[in-house]
């Protein structure tokens, strides 16, 4: 069984389009969602329709969560909150519905997802640092998780007392290591790669690889500006930071 697993579009329907035509969809093949598929960007409702025309397993992000004032923005920024405020009023109830019955993590037998954290993810907190991966796998009941929220690719991978950090790339998952994947962003790439990110997890071989692939930039940034969002939504689409 292979499993494509992506997260974090945040309403960029160019790159969430892009990241769907590029997946390898051959044998058998589960989708796994990380959350945030709403949020930053133009097209909440188009993209969570595409979502739904997929059959996949999905958690709950923070920003869906807030798109549907599950939980306050207090911990926002400024660019942020307005975000959130206008995917409000543009999310059809039918869609809020939706993001309302996600649960914030899944148990897929040999591994498991959540948007932020293992450790309390009601609280959606982000890994980044060893210390935060430590948190995280001592919350883990399978060796396997993978994760969104931070926008950055990579990997956590702990086979001694302290974790390795890892760059994003193909690894093979040893039987004696813990691991913790961050597929990266589909829509809002923050490790200075513009590129839509996923991942792709072989079970029966055991290995993950990290795909990027190119979208159309200029049009999920004009839909952004015309749309009246905050122009740094805009803006950071080039530079995936």
């Amino acid at each position: 069984m292979k499993y494509i697993v992506f997260g974090d579009v945040h309403g960029n329907l160019e790159a969430f389009r892009a990241a769907v035509d590029s997946f390898p969809f051959s044998g058998e093949t589960s989708l796994v969602c990380l959350g945030d598929t709403v949020d930053y960007g133009a097209d909440p409702n188009e993209c969570m329709e595409l979502l739904d025309s997929l059959d996949t397993v999905c958690v709950l992000g923070n920003h869906d969560a807030a798109a549907i004032g599950k939980i306050g923005t207090e911990g926002f920024n400024e660019s942020a909150r307005a975000s959130s405020m206008w995917t409000m009023e543009e999310l059809k109830g039918s869609w809020a519905r939706k993001i309302d019955s996600l649960p914030l993590e899944a148990g897929l037998g040999s591994f498991s997802a959540v948007h932020g954290s293992p450790f309390r993810p009601v609280e959606f907190n982000y890994v980044l640092s060893a210390g935060e991966a430590m948190d995280a796998f001592a919350s883990m009941e399978t060796r396997l998780c993978f994760i969104g929220h931070s926008h950055v690719a990579g990997i956590f991978r702990l086979r001694g007392e302290r974790p390795e950090i890892l760059p994003a790339g193909q690894i093979k998952i040893e039987k004696k290591g813990k691991y913790i994947i961050n597929a990266g962003s589909v829509g809002q790439p923050r490790d200075g790669d513009p590129r839509a990110s996923y991942c792709i997890f072989d079970a029966g071989k055991g290995t993950v690889e990290f795909r990027r692939i190119e979208y159309d930039i200029e049009t999920a940034r004009k839909k952004i500006l015309k749309k009246g969002l905050p122009p740094a939504n805009a803006e950071r689409l080039k530079s995936g930071r």
